[in-house]
């Protein structure tokens, strides 16, 4: 089960134990059960005789090993046990029907990945190089500290880079307080342009439409720009809001901007929530809720029907951007 976390792997077999249904040494039941599944021609590898804990370790070892035909689609043994148990009546509850599905998606995520490894090797060619294979080295270091004397004295640490859509420009959010934003040529490293002299905040953000024209710079508030002039469009948020912004994130359509807030200045103490913006107007269209945390990363996906958000509170939530809901908790990551 290679697929699972070490935790996932007990929750899994603590809730095939916990079935009553399974609680029982009769090896011609736990055999018919296999055989209802397909997976009958199996029940030689497994202790059907066993009592019902190494009877659920033994099962879940060796379905894991072995794959079946199921409408000409090869699915992992452990897997169509699952789906059978899933969709059969009276043998899950509502809870274990749903930390199951999630162990089936777990295995298809993980096959697709696989499947895109292996295709990406088979193509290891000068055009597609397997990563592990290439001798890395720094083509050229390029230094932000402006050298003024608020950025001698504090931090200058770059918080985010960005290529322009035609990788011509990279695009650095500092924490310099005399240079924040800075435009670089990314094959001489030769400094293009100073964007202002403004201290933008701490966690400096950025992101640019993909149409290539807009640039967001996210920092005390949120500042839209024309790319291609560098000039300064509009400002978003407020000084006693929604400000100190953390991730920033556009639509694919160019149409609606994300952001989210550190929320931990005195004028937004634990703001910890999602704002959309319409780009072309600069209105607020809503304000998500939902996290706990501060919001780290904001992601469309390629449709635009859905923005992803990932905290610190160690959870990613999904949003339908038709219904402005919440629709996904995912809770696989753990820690502070």
């Amino acid at each position: 089960m290679e697929f699972l976390t070490q935790q996932e792997k007990s929750q899994l077999q603590q809730l095939l134990i916990n079935q009553t249904s399974l609680c029982t040494s009769d090896m011609e039941f736990r055999s018919a059960l296999l055989t209802n599944c397909g997976l009958g021609k199996y029940s030689s590898l497994i202790a059907l005789d066993k009592p019902l804990q190494q009877f659920v370790i033994t099962l879940c070892a060796k379905l894991s090993e072995v794959y079946i035909q199921v409408n000409n689609l090869e699915r992992l043994g452990l897997i169509v046990f699952l789906e059978y148990i899933k969709d059969s009546d009276n043998i899950l509850n509502k809870q274990d029907k749903l930390f199951v599905e999630y162990v089936i998606n777990r295995w298809e995520q993980w096959q697709e990945i696989n499947a895109w490894r292996k295709n990406f090797q088979q193509q290891n060619s000068p055009e597609y190089p397997i990563l592990e294979n290439i001798n890395w080295h720094c083509d050229r270091t390029i230094t932000v500290r402006s050298g003024g004397f608020f950025s001698t004295v504090f931090s200058a640490a770059v918080n985010t880079v960005i290529f322009s859509n035609d990788g011509k420009t990279l695009i650095s959010a500092s924490e310099d307080w005399n240079e924040p934003i800075k435009l670089w040529n990314p094959t001489t490293g030769g400094e293009i342009r100073l964007m202002g002299t403004w201290k933008l905040g701490r966690f400096a953000s950025i992101a640019i439409s993909p149409n290539g024209k807009i640039l967001v710079i996210g920092g005390t508030i949120i500042e839209l720009c024309n790319l291609a002039t560098q000039q300064k469009i509009a400002e978003l948020g407020s000084l006693i809001g929604h400000r100190d912004i953390a991730a920033l994130a556009i639509s694919p359509d160019n149409d609606i901007l994300a952001s989210s807030s550190l929320g931990e200045s005195p004028f937004n103490f634990r703001d910890y929530s999602i704002k959309l913006w319409r780009l072309n107007t600069k209105e607020n269209i809503c304000t998500l809720n939902g996290h706990s945390a501060r919001v780290n990363s904001l992601a469309f996906s390629g449709d635009g029907q859905t923005l992803a958000s990932a905290s610190k509170d160690s959870k990613i939530k999904l949003w339908n951007l038709n219904t402005l809901k919440e629709t996904y908790t995912l809770t696989g990551h753990q820690g502070q």
